[in-house]
């Protein structure tokens, strides 16, 4: 496949998320009956959605766990050396964050909302003038250097994501 621009990467990612949010919200009404049925103990802290890491195929449902089933999830993409998430708090749609990584390098895009979505950028592990293609939504998509960042930096982004951190403190 032929690589993206980080800009048509974006736009490709916008539009993706905006047709599964509209399906999903499709399934609102089954989740609230869901969650008035489930004991307090389970609480739910993030939804996510992930690659599969056997097959590589992007689940078509949106998961929701506490943080430790999630970043679970992140250690086994992590073992498999390619993969694509998106991750946020279960109490609204947005602030969303999308982690993209092939080998040690990770690419994140934050959506503070379906028309604000920021490429974070990287930690300085690669130049600006090397590129990087990591799997987004099923497609391999080119990164300068500038936005990409090492897997264990990018996994601490997503905690402190899941924290609540400002997109500054994140990488805007």
């Amino acid at each position: 496949m032929t690589g993206m621009s980080s800009g048509d990467g974006s736009a490709r990612i916008r539009e993706a998320l905006n047709c599964r949010r509209q399906r999903l919200r499709a399934l609102v009404c089954d989740a609230a009956c869901d969650a008035l049925t489930r004991p307090l103990e389970t609480h739910l802290d993030v939804a996510w959605i992930a690659t599969d890491p056997g097959s590589g195929d992007l689940a078509s449902t949106e998961a929701r766990s506490d943080v430790a089933g999630f970043m679970s999830r992140l250690q086994h993409l992590s073992s498999a050396g390619e993969g694509y998430t998106e991750v946020r708090r279960v109490e609204a749609d947005y602030r969303l964050l999308t982690f993209s990584f092939r080998g040690d390098y990770a690419v994140m895009h934050l959506f503070e909302s379906p028309d604000d979505c920021r490429l974070l950028h990287g930690d300085g592990g690669l130049p600006a003038t090397k590129t990087v293609e990591v799997p987004v939504l099923g497609d391999d998509c080119t990164f300068s250097g500038d936005f990409v960042s090492s897997v264990t930096k990018a996994t601490a982004t997503i905690a402190a994501f899941i924290d609540g951190a400002s997109a500054e403190r994140l990488g805007r």
